[in-house]
Order: C-alpha cells, then structure tokens, then sequence
C-alpha cells in the first residue's frame, strides 16, 4: 500500500480528487522515507495511506517495550509510568510549548498513543497473572452497564480532550475488551461465525478501507450530479464503501496476507490460534 501510495495512486487516483495536486511529487521527497522507515506518524497527511500512522507507533512501541520490560519487572508500575509520563508532558508542552518545533513535537507524541498501549498492558498483566479480585470487579455485570453508559454518553456529547481524551477512552475500551475476550457471561458476545471472518480480515479492512471511500466518491462523482444526492444514496454509497472495503481485504487475505501468516510460527516466541484458517 505504501507502493501504491506514492508510485501508483498519484497518477490514477489523485487527478480526480480536487485537492490533491500537491502531493503528487511526494514521491521524491522525505515523506516516502518517514513511511518506509516506518514513522509515518512523524510525516504528516499523506492521502489514501494516512491511517498507517497507527501502525508506525505500534511499531515504534513494539521497538523499545521489550527493552524496557527488561528494567522494570513490575509491568504495572512500568504501564503506568508510560502513561502518566505522556500525561504529563503533552501537559507541559501544551501550555508552556509555542514554537514550531515545540507544537510538531506536541502532535507527534499526542498521536503516538503510547498511553494507550501501555493501558492495554495493564489489562492484560491483569487477566494474565489472574488477579482474581480485580477480574472480579472489571467483570461484575454493573462494571460494564457502566462502562458502556460512559462511552455512549461521551461519544453523544463528542467528548474530546488533546491530552487525556485518549486515555479515558482507552480505559473505557480496555474494560469493554476484558470482557469480550475473556468473560463467559459478559452482555457484549462476538462470538459469531461472520464476525470471527471479519476478525480474521480486520487488518486488512483497515489498511483498505480509504482506498474503497475515495473509489466509491470518485465513481459516484462521475456517474451523478451532486445536486441530485439524497440521504439514502449518502446510505447506499456507505454501504458500497463497506462491502468494497470487506471484498478487497478478503482477497487480499486469502491470496496475499495468508502466505505470511503461515510462516509466522517459525518466528512467533508464544504460537497464537492459526488465523490462516476460515
């Protein structure tokens, strides 16, 4: 996708998208080598492929977690430094930071989510090392009605914060996954065979799903008139980009993706369910 992204996509889809005549020379500049060094995060927006920034700062994470679980045997405490030192510093820099260099830097470590990883990490040391009382506690049916109240609420009302929006959000989400995965009498249940097949190519939907908005508006741009639009062609054009989405990744998974999954347990230290099979 990043190939595409810079060599393909400028020529075939960029000419009909108003807008986008200024990254065509891209190509050629530092922001190809930000994304293959894999700090698309640090680069900025680049169409099409911008949603890889999440996977830079899971890489860049990934890079030096282990190095740091090396030092701090407590991984709570080691969590829980992560996140009240991004906290805290996007604090300071947000009040006391004004100049260009400052402000690049604010965003770059806000949009790192590091916070939010090191929660999952504190969740998962919970469920792994089975403390039975917190399991307890995050697991109790009011726990969750709760949760699930406080996300719908924050969600309705648009609850954004530049420092700890994330945070509240990821602990939120974290409890809601707890559940999920590891509750037998949870309320929220995905164990369904469809949405098992979606999981499996949930990668690939998000790698591609920008790619299936942009063909399905380019495609509607030149079939209809803009004026003509109603809210249920707005639906039928959502529900288009979904199931585009959904068949690009499914083809992408089994032709492409699966032949590296399969080699994945000659390098895998803990071997995981095998995701190659439907």
């Amino acid at each position: 996708m990043v190939v595409f992204g810079f060599l393909v996509f400028p020529i075939v889809l960029f000419p009909y998208i108003p807008g986008f005549e200024q990254y065509e020379d891209a190509a050629v500049s530092g922001t190809l080598t930000l994304y293959v060094l894999l700090l698309p995060n640090f680069a900025g927006f680049f169409p099409i492929i911008a949603q890889f920034w999440s996977i830079g700062a899971e890489e860049q994470f990934y890079l030096f977690w282990p190095l740091l679980t090396k030092f701090f045997k407590n991984t709570y405490i080691l969590c829980l430094t992560i996140i009240v030192l991004q906290l805290s510093t996007l604090l300071y820099l947000q009040h006391f930071g004004k100049d260009a260099i400052i402000s690049k830097l604010t965003g770059i470590l806000a949009i790192s989510r590091f916070n939010c990883m090191a929660i999952g990490g504190i969740f998962a040391a919970i469920l792994f090392n089975n403390k039975k009382t917190l399991l307890k506690i995050l697991m109790w049916r009011g726990t969750l009605m709760v949760t699930l109240a406080a996300f719908l609420a924050l969600y309705i009302d648009r609850f954004q914060h530049y420092v700890y929006g994330y945070t509240v959000f990821g602990f939120l989400f974290a409890i809601m996954i707890l559940n999920i995965a590891a509750n037998p009498n949870s309320l929220l249940k995905l164990e369904w065979r469809w949405t098992a097949y979606l999981g499996r190519i949930s990668y690939g939907i998000y790698v591609y799903h920008i790619l299936a908005i942009y063909l399905v508006g380019i495609a509607a741009a030149q079939l209809f008139e803009p004026k003509i639009f109603q809210i249920a062609h707005v639906w039928l054009l959502i529900a288009l980009t979904g199931f585009l989405s959904v068949g690009i990744s499914a083809f992408s998974y089994k032709y492409f993706e699966t032949k590296f999954l399969k080699r994945k347990s000659q390098f895998a230290v803990v071997v995981s369910r095998d995701s190659t099979k439907f």
